[in-house]
C-alpha cells in the first residue's frame, strides 16, 4: 500500500462506479480498502486483485462486517446499494 498515511472505504468496490472510485483514489495517493459484499467470489473481485488494495467483507445486510471493514479508515465511500430484481408477486400476463 501507499504510505500518504489517509485510508478510506469504498463499499460496493467490486461493482463499476465503486471500481473506478477505487482506481481514481490510487491515483490519488489514497490507501484503499475495497469492501465487497464476499471476498471469497474470486470471479466478482478479480478486477481488484491486481490493484494494491486492501478487499474486505463489507456487506451492506451484515452490519457487522461494515463496523469492522471502518476500524481506522479516515473516510467511506458508500457506493454499495441493495437492490432485487425479481419482484414478489410478478405481474401476470
Amino acid at each position: 500500500m501507499k504510505k500518504n498515511g489517509k485510508l478510506v472505504l469504498v463499499t460496493g468496490a467490486s461493482g463499476h462506479l465503486g471500481f473506478t472510485l477505487v482506481k481514481e483514489l490510487l491515483e490519488r495517493d489514497y490507501n484503499v480498502r475495497a469492501g465487497v459484499r464476499n471476498t471469497h467470489n474470486v470471479e466478482r473481485n478479480k478486477h481488484l486483485l491486481d490493484l494494491n488494495v486492501e478487499i474486505v467483507d463489507a456487506d451492506l445486510m451484515k452490519p457487522e462486517t461494515l463496523k469492522k471493514a471502518m476500524v481506522g479508515v479516515d473516510g467511506v465511500f458508500q457506493i454499495a446499494a441493495v437492490f432485487k430484481l425479481k419482484k414478489r408477486t410478478p405481474k401476470k400476463i
